[in-house]
């Protein structure tokens, strides 16, 4: 596996050249965490900050979460004692996978915790709000002191605020809902029902025109992103090439059922109720797929899938809302990396600088990376070391292996990240990059 290349597809959003004028809008927000828990619900005050996108019919929300001690989800926005026992099954999980170290410093545990929920989330919009379902808000989820402030100010006031970034575009497409219904509990592949409820059908083929130059307009072959989200809180979704059984059952081992008896608060409504939303913060409810030609540009054997964590599951009955998104894309490109055996992670910052030139005449925009080749993920890391340059992707790979496994430990870290951009720059942080991995390690973009 070491020695199979990894593609990464990259797509990115700028105000300036909308081909249909798509409006993109981008501000900085913080959020006092002082005094409150390690996970709390956090859309009134971020809603609150982001007035004008109250008059987006339709779009796409994308939040990145500026400190690499914290992280954001989508769960459970009534009963309080969900985000308490979220804390307890991070403290766990963490601890699991940090034993894959010799040495685990406070710095690296905060940021293995941040990876495993992840630190961004892309949100179709519909009449100035997230397509959430009912029950649905955002976790702003702090597990330590704040990084963007600890390297400035060392007032309480400034070491308990956290930064985020928030993107958004206006699209004209709107956001469409649908209803899958998986049989039983389990991981079950929607791709299929995804593409042909979302995608527009591919027109018929047109003869291509030559342009001056003797080069063929392309002009057919548009490029795309297609943003889901599944609007509950027991439920998840992402990109897998594991066998369905096989990740069900790693949800299982990570999250298990017999800390409904040890430490869970939130039991009353079935033992498979508190693990669900677990499940469902770990591999997300958001999920990016590149579209090329009214096709999902993924490999045959990675496949969108719905975790359906509940034996009840709403009678099994699931609903999906998506956007396609095809203006305001500036840009698109591939990246291919090779693996030699000993490696675990790479860096991808600069992967994605060069072979993304359009990104340096991006005024206000974000980022999509997709890692589409199998046994692959990504995330955004802080690098450490006195120099911070010592990338800590290789360290949270083998969390992730210690955690979930040789072969699907990998699947718990995701496949797609997205990174806001201003004034043709990544705005990761002052020391983040982001990274990918493969094989036996979870792909993390650290710093930079």
């Amino acid at each position: 596996v070491s020695d199979e290349e990894e593609s990464v597809r990259v797509s990115t959003s700028m105000q300036q050249q909308a081909p249909q004028q798509a409006k993109v809008f981008q501000v900085s927000l913080k959020v006092d965490v002082r005094g409150r828990r390690c996970c709390y619900l956090a859309t009134d005050n971020i809603m609150r900050q982001i007035p004008k996108i109250r008059n987006v019919k339709s779009g796409v929300l994308c939040l990145f979460l500026v400190d690499s001690n914290a992280s954001l989800s989508i769960n459970e926005n009534a009963d309080p004692t969900v985000r308490t026992d979220m804390d307890g099954a991070m403290k766990r999980m963490a601890e699991k996978g940090a034993t894959a170290w010799s040495v685990c410093g406070d710095f690296e545990l905060l940021a293995l915790k941040s990876a495993l929920f992840g630190r961004s989330l892309t949100l179709p919009i519909n009449n100035g709000y997230p397509s959430f379902g009912t029950w649905q808000g955002i976790y702003l989820c702090s597990w330590g002191k704040s990084s963007s402030s600890s390297s400035s100010s060392s007032s309480s006031s400034s070491s308990s605020t956290l930064t985020l970034i928030a993107t958004w575009i206006q699209l004209s497409s709107p956001v469409r809902h649908i209803t899958v219904s998986p049989d039983k509990r389990g991981v079950h592949d929607i791709t299929a029902d995804v593409t042909k409820s979302f995608l527009p059908e591919k027109k018929a083929h047109k003869k291509r025109k030559t342009t001056e130059k003797g080069k063929e307009d392309a002009d057919e072959e548009k490029h795309g992103m297609l943003f889901v989200m599944v609007r509950h809180t027991s439920a998840s979704m992402g990109l897998s090439a594991v066998e369905a059984s096989s990740l069900d059952n790693t949800f299982d081992r990570v999250v298990p059922e017999k800390w409904n008896d040890e430490f869970f608060v939130h039991t009353y409504e079935g033992p498979d109720d508190m693990p669900g939303h677990v499940k469902s913060s770990l591999f997300g409810v958001t999920c990016a797929l590149p579209v090329t030609d009214s096709k999902v540009a993924l490999p045959s054997n990675v496949q969108l899938v719905l975790g359906e964590h509940r034996d009840v599951g709403y009678g099994h009955s699931r609903r999906v809302s998506g956007i396609m998104m095809s203006e305001g894309i500036l840009g698109t490109c591939s990246i291919s990396l090779s693996f030699s055996p000993t490696e675990t992670a790479h860096d991808i910052t600069q992967h994605i600088i060069k072979n993304l030139p359009e990104l340096k005449k991006t005024v206000t925009g974000w980022v999509t990376v997709v890692a589409t080749s199998e046994e692959t993920a990504l995330a955004v890391a802080p690098k450490t070391g006195q120099d911070k340059k010592t990338l800590l992707g290789p360290s949270i790979a083998k969390a992730f292996e210690a955690l979930g496994g040789r072969d699907t430990g990998l699947a718990l870290a995701g496949r797609e990240v997205s990174i806001p951009v201003a004034k043709g720059a990544l705005r990761l942080g002052d020391s983040s990059s982001s990274s990918s991995s493969s094989s036996s390690s979870s792909s993390s973009s650290s710093s930079s």
